[in-house]
C-alpha cells in the first residue's frame, strides 16, 4: 500500500513548457521595454505613425507569440471550458488594467480615455475566449478575413473630419 505524503502535490511532474517560445517572448519584452524607454527620452519617437512597420514590431510579435501559446494550449487540452475562463478573464483584466493604471498614469488624472495595445490585446483574448469553441477552418477564415478586411475598415476613415477623425 503507497501512502500518500502530505507534499505530494510538490511532487507533480512539472508542466512542460517550450523554452524558444519562452525566450523569444523573453526578447520581445526587452526589445520593448528599450523601445518604451526610447519614447521617454526621445521627443520624436512618439510622433511616428503606427503604421510604419519599423515602429511597430514589438507589439504585434508579441501578439502573435500569445496566440502560438494559446494554440499550443489547445492542442494539449482541446477546447475545454477552463481554457475559455482562462482567456476570457486575462483579457477583461488587460482591459480593465488598460482603463485603470496606463490611461491614469499617461494622462496624469484628466478625464480622456486612449485605448492602446493592453485594451487590444484584452479584446483579442476575450475574443479567443469565444473562438476555442470553433473548428480551426473557421478560425482561419475569421483570422484571414480580419488580416484582408481591416486596411478596407480602415480606409475612410483617413480623411475622416470631426469624431469619425477622433475614431
Amino acid at each position: 500500500m503507497k501512502m500518500s505524503s502530505p507534499n505530494a502535490v510538490l511532487m507533480e511532474p512539472r508542466r512542460m513548457r517550450l523554452n524558444s517560445l519562452d525566450t523569444w517572448r523573453g526578447l520581445v519584452i526587452f526589445i520593448m521595454m528599450l523601445d518604451h524607454v526610447r519614447d521617454f527620452f526621445n521627443r520624436g519617437a512618439m510622433m511616428s505613425t503606427p503604421t510604419e512597420v519599423g515602429h511597430t514590431m514589438c507589439a504585434p510579435t508579441f501578439l502573435f507569440l500569445a496566440g502560438v501559446g494559446i494554440r499550443l494550449q489547445y492542442e494539449k487540452v482541446g477546447p475545454t471550458r477552463e481554457l475559455s475562463q482562462f482567456l476570457a478573464t486575462r483579457g477583461m483584466w488587460l482591459a480593465f488594467l488598460d482603463f485603470a493604471v496606463v490611461n491614469t498614469a499617461l494622462n496624469f488624472g484628466r478625464p480622456f480615455f486612449f485605448v492602446q495595445v493592453l485594451y487590444a490585446t484584452g479584446l483579442s483574448m476575450m475574443a479567443m475566449a469565444a473562438m476555442v469553441w470553433m473548428r480551426p477552418s473557421a478560425v482561419l477564415v475569421v483570422g484571414g478575413a480580419i488580416v484582408l478586411l481591416a486596411p478596407l475598415a480602415i480606409l475612410p476613415q483617413l480623411h475622416a473630419t470631426g469624431a469619425w477623425h477622433s475614431l
